[in-house]
């Protein structure tokens, strides 16, 4: 069904092109420069967003599956793009790489319906359900340092504590959803996708808490299975949002430090 969708659909064809790209050379199966073949695939990542904007309109029974696996392969490029040392971020790549997520939490909503009545959902919670990780007590713990992080810091008032208590409670249930290890489209997505407008606002204005509750999530991130496209992702990323804090904040984030090895 796939391979029908992609005949059809353009920009699922260069999309997959430039998956194929970036593994292809991460296995050292291109005989292009490394800095050759990121760009063949940004170019082609930005043709394939293109077609995606001007062509979808809604999502019907016919087109569903293709945006599901553009869905899945955008993020792939991104992850695997970030991640590699090479390459230059955007300005602010924590936002780029928050903004992607939610975006594509948005489509996995509204991709719910078809994805439930075609059984792909009890599939995957069947394959999570055989191979459950052990109970990760060091990330609680953390995580209820966060809550007195934010309880006994006074920078800022009471809304933006309550806002950060907020990211923090859905955190902690991404936590729970994951058993501590991001296997899923999913889980990837799903803490960004909570998230409340404000908690965005607070961290693209680098409030320090905001930034620190973000470093736990890489944290987390980081535990996922050592798929090719995410190898250094949350390392990297986290790097970028550790400049936003300064050292009196070195101890708030020594846990998160040490899981990213940072």
């Amino acid at each position: 069904m796939l391979g029908y969708q992609t005949e059809r659909k353009p920009y699922l064809k260069e999309i997959l092109a430039c998956v194929a790209s970036l593994q292809n050379e991460h296995h050292g199966l291109l005989a292009l420069q490394k800095t050759d073949s990121n760009i063949y695939a940004h170019q082609k990542q930005l043709v394939a967003s293109g077609n995606f904007r001007d062509s979808v309109q809604n999502i019907t029974d016919e087109n569903w599956i293709a945006i599901l696996a553009f869905s899945v392969s955008i993020l792939v490029c991104h992850f695997d793009r970030s991640g590699r040392s090479y390459v230059e971020l955007e300005q602010d790549p924590v936002m780029e790489s928050i903004f992607l997520l939610r975006n594509s939490a948005n489509l996995g909503r509204q991709l719910h319906p078809w994805l439930l009545h075609s059984g792909l959902i009890s599939r995957v919670q069947q394959g999570l359900a055989s191979n459950v990780p052990a109970r990760d007590e060091l990330a609680e713990t953390a995580i209820a340092d966060l809550r007195n992080i934010n309880k006994r810091s006074s920078i800022d008032d009471t809304m933006t504590d309550g806002i950060c208590s907020d990211s923090i409670d859905k955190l902690e249930s991404w936590l729970h959803l994951t058993a501590g290890q991001p296997r899923t489209w999913l889980h990837f997505i799903w803490w960004p996708g909570e998230l409340s407008d404000e908690y965005i606002q607070l961290l693209s204005d680098k409030n320090p808490k905001a930034v620190i509750i973000f470093l736990h999530w890489c944290a987390i991130m980081a535990k996922a299975p050592k798929r090719w496209f995410v190898e250094g992702w949350a390392q990297r990323i986290a790097e970028c949002a550790l400049h936003d804090l300064d050292q009196h904040w070195s101890g708030e984030v020594s846990w998160a430090r040490r899981q990213l090895q940072l």
